[in-house]
Parts: structure tokens; C-alpha cells; sequence
């Protein structure tokens, strides 16, 4: 029945990993966030093919929100030292 029961949870904590992981970049702060255990992901990761392209994806754009990001602190941080 845990079995069962863990089946049946698993799209909603991967949704909450991946939103996550998409928001912050950490592996570690997203599997809390989802209530699972950072060494579940990983093997859930190298398990499931679905489950790993998401997680890159996931990753990918955290990336990309953290390049725009450093982009922005380093135009910013460049007028205000013009001015």
C-alpha cells in the first residue's frame, strides 16, 4: 500500500521539484521543497528518462533566469558607478 500510496503522490512532488529547481537552480533546496530526499531525485533522475529531461529543462531555465539576472546587476551596478 506505500507503494501504492507513493505512486500515486509521485506527479504531484516532481511538479514541486520542477517548479523548484526551475526557480532556484538547487537541487537541494527544490527536493525540500518537495518533500523528498536529495538521494530520491537523483535516483528517480537516473530511472526515468521523462523525469531527467524535465529536470534539464528545469535547470536550463533557472539558468537562463540567472544570466538575465547577472545582466541586470552588472548594467545596473555600471550607471550607478557613472554616477
Amino acid at each position: 500500500m506505500t507503494a501504492t500510496h507513493s505512486n500515486a503522490d509521485a506527479p504531484h512532488w516532481r511538479f514541486v521539484f520542477l517548479k523548484a529547481l526551475r526557480n532556484t537552480g538547487n537541487v537541494s533546496a527544490a527536493a525540500r521543497t518537495a518533500g523528498k530526499s536529495r538521494a530520491l531525485v537523483y535516483r528517480m533522475r537516473k530511472q526515468e528518462q521523462d523525469f531527467a529531461d524535465s529536470w534539464d529543462d528545469a535547470i536550463e531555465e533557472a539558468a537562463d533566469w540567472m544570466e538575465l539576472e547577472a545582466l541586470r546587476r552588472s548594467v545596473a551596478g555600471h550607471c550607478l558607478d557613472l554616477a
